[in-house]
């Protein structure tokens, strides 16, 4: 293991409390001033993941950085609104919505993802008023461990992008409602060309449809270190 030397004096020190989450801010804030570039460069917001780090002392910071939080569950959304205050960006994902928490998720959330057409059709009268949208599974694999990929064959993980665009899908009526779309399909993938690949794909798929929607969540999974990574798109 490689030890950060300026926190190796914390290692050290009497004072500090175990069990304790340490981590290390400026190499945070690097990370999160390469993604402001991305912000600038392209106009996308920026969204960060609360169930990567749900530190309630971390979020302060980052929500300096971003214009907003993804969360999975009204734990989190719960969280992300006492961080952001009044602010807008709270974004919720997951295959497991409880309809019985639907009130509650619609005070805190700016948007709500649903993963499936039938959940979509279950909640629609309980967070219809937001701006709702729906994962896409785009079915394009980059990742090696099937443990990881969220395309995997089998995937539960949003509505196949085969499946609206196959002959007897009413599409029109599928999507009636839905503001966004949101996909995701990588793990630490320092390639962003893979990220291009799956978007041309889903303009080839959906493309009639996108000047209607009001957003598209290109979900994460993709390593951004530095801005020279950039180059790549």
């Amino acid at each position: 293991m490689q030890f950060n030397p300026r926190l190796l004096p914390l290692y050290a020190s009497q004072e500090l409390r175990t069990p304790a989450l340490v981590y290390d801010e400026a190499a945070i804030v690097s990370v999160l001033e390469a993604l402001d570039v991305v912000r600038r460069q392209s106009g996308c917001r920026i969204l960060y993941s609360v169930k990567a780090a749900s530190c309630a002392g971390l979020l302060r910071v980052i929500a300096r950085y971003v214009d907003g939080f993804s969360v999975s569950s009204l734990f989190e959304a719960q969280l992300a609104r006492e961080i952001l205050g009044r602010r807008d960006g709270i974004h919720l994902v997951s295959p497991g919505l409880d309809e019985r928490e639907a009130a509650a998720l619609a005070t805190h959330c700016s948007s709500i993802t649903c993963n499936s057409l039938g959940q979509w059709q279950r909640l629609q009268p309980l967070v219809g008023k937001l701006s709702c949208g729906l994962r896409i599974n785009p079915e394009l694999s980059f990742v090696q461990d099937e443990r990881y990929d969220p395309c995997r064959p089998a995937s539960k993980l949003g509505v196949p992008l085969s499946q609206l665009h196959q002959p007897g899908c009413d599409r029109d009526q599928c999507l009636h409602g839905i503001r966004g779309i949101h996909l995701h399909n990588n793990c630490d993938s320092p390639d962003f060309a893979q990220l291009v690949q799956t978007t041309r794909k889903v303009v080839d798929y959906l493309g009639d449809i996108l000047p209607a929607l009001e957003w598209i969540n290109l979900g994460g999974g993709y390593l951004c270190g530095s801005p020279g990574q950039l180059q790549v798109l």
